[in-house]
């Protein structure tokens, strides 16, 4: 009986040794794999980021040349002005939001959404000069 009573327990200690192991393994898993998700999402939050500011610098140089363009109707330069100073100053907001994110992949998703969605602004915004 002492016997039976050894190999029960020893059975019931591996089989509980193995289970926390497993569920710890599986908690491992999915924490490296949260990882890289996040590490993913300020990837791509950091790649938009960096193409926004290519095409600020862009809008830059068209400001100055639409500024001195006598081409353009007074109407046609205050338009383009109010856009571009209504861009720049959400970029600059959302610069600061960018730097300072929590590192949350919904965030950061987030951010990358907005970022964006002031790229396709800029784009469009750049195009209107383009066409004349």
């Amino acid at each position: 009986m002492v016997a039976g009573a050894t190999v029960v327990a020893v059975v019931i200690g591996t089989t509980v040794a193995y289970l926390g192991a497993r569920r710890v393994g599986r908690v491992a898993a999915r924490r490296a794999a949260d990882r890289e998700a996040s590490g993913d999402a300020r990837s791509r939050l950091s790649a938009a980021s960096a193409s926004l500011a290519q095409q600020i610098i862009e809008l830059d140089r068209l400001y100055e040349s639409v500024r001195r363009s006598v081409r353009r109707s007074e109407e046609e330069r205050r338009a383009f002005e109010r856009k571009y100073r209504a861009i720049v100053s959400e970029y600059t907001r959302l610069g600061q939001s960018v730097v300072r994110f929590d590192s949350e992949d919904q965030d950061a998703n987030w951010l990358t959404g907005r970022v964006e969605e002031l790229s396709e602004r800029c784009r469009r915004l750049a195009a209107t000069v383009s066409a004349r």
